[in-house]
């Protein structure tokens, strides 16, 4: 038994060690390396929602940022009226745009300013849930998070102007 739960658990060290592994590690160079680092900015997204903040996770985020500064493909757009979050915890902010990112890259490069609003809030409702303890409690972000996707959908419409 001993031997069993020894196994399973280099197992699963070599596997979070193999995603580590598979995170975005540099802002590419030209715009096939960009093609070529997409998979890796998605894991980085996936990584950042799900690990506690600290220096590392701030490390890969600021990396996430430069990518969407420099990429030729993703434009990401944070508008105040629906970003406010972000003043209080800026850390969200990051997880926003890694959204943002994500959903652009996964839906053809889209620049809908609603849907990819709506998967950046998403992202960011997660990172807030996944650190609860280390980031300031916001009320009013709450409420949004509690909010289906139809109403959020609905909401960021209203804020954006949109029809």
């Amino acid at each position: 038994m001993k031997t069993l739960i020894l196994c399973s658990l280099l197992a699963l060290t070599h596997i979070a060690h193999a995603q580590n592994d598979s995170l975005l590690t540099a802002v590419p160079q030209s715009q096939e390396g960009f093609t070529a680092s997409e998979p890796a900015v998605i894991r980085t997204v996936g990584w950042l929602e799900t690990t506690p903040i600290n220096d590392r996770w701030r490390a890969k985020a600021k990396l996430l940022l430069s990518w969407s500064t420099y990429s030729p493909a993703v434009t990401v757009a944070m508008d105040d009226r629906t970003t406010t979050f972000t003043h209080k915890n800026p850390d969200l902010g990051a997880a926003f745009i890694g959204g943002w990112i994500r959903y652009s890259v996964e839906h053809g490069y889209t620049k809908d300013q609603v849907e990819c609003t709506v998967a950046g809030i998403q992202s960011a409702e997660k990172v807030y849930a996944a650190n609860g303890r280390t980031l300031r409690k916001d009320k009013d972000f709450e409420q949004l998070a509690a909010m289906d996707g139809a109403s959020l959908e609905k909401w960021v419409k209203t804020q954006l102007g949109v029809r």
